[in-house]
């Protein structure tokens, strides 16, 4: 699968649109999938939503990463995904937050452990802003 959506990121934005449409309308339509050799599977209707999701999001002009769970990704690949500098994401590994292995002198991260993480600052901001209305509330900042 991952190989045939990085095809279809590469996608000529031309002739081959009309082929991402046609696959975008089966999918929407219900849980067919049209595949590089024109043959049509069936796919779950949560795996119809997620593709017709990443194809929406390349089409519009968004970059998108697929990832399995289990993959090591670099600093630098981790920091591409987060959208951060590459030295806040060591800091974060040297401090814990942030998990990881070590391949020789090498710090490996896994894609589970960035998801992991990015919902838990997710989760404490969301957290910290209910508490803030909150206390506005109780002192009549409202």
């Amino acid at each position: 699968m991952h190989a045939e959506v990085m095809k279809l990121m590469t996608l000529e934005r031309s002739a081959d649109v009309e082929v991402v449409a046609t696959t975008v309308a089966a999918l929407r339509s219900g849980t067919l999938c049209i595949t590089s050799d024109n043959s049509i599977i069936s796919v779950p209707s949560d795996v119809a939503k997620l593709i017709v999701s990443v194809i929406d999001t390349w089409a519009a002009g968004s970059t998108v990463t697929v990832v399995a769970h289990s993959d090591l990704l670099t600093t630098q690949q981790v920091a591409d995904l987060m959208q951060v500098s590459r030295p806040f994401v060591t800091r974060l590994v040297d401090r814990g937050d942030l998990a990881c292995v070590r391949v020789g002198k090498h710090r490996r991260v896994s894609a589970a452990s960035v998801i992991e993480y990015l919902e838990q600052t997710r989760q404490a901001g969301v957290t910290a802003i209910a508490d803030e209305a909150r206390q506005n509330v109780a002192h009549n900042l409202y």
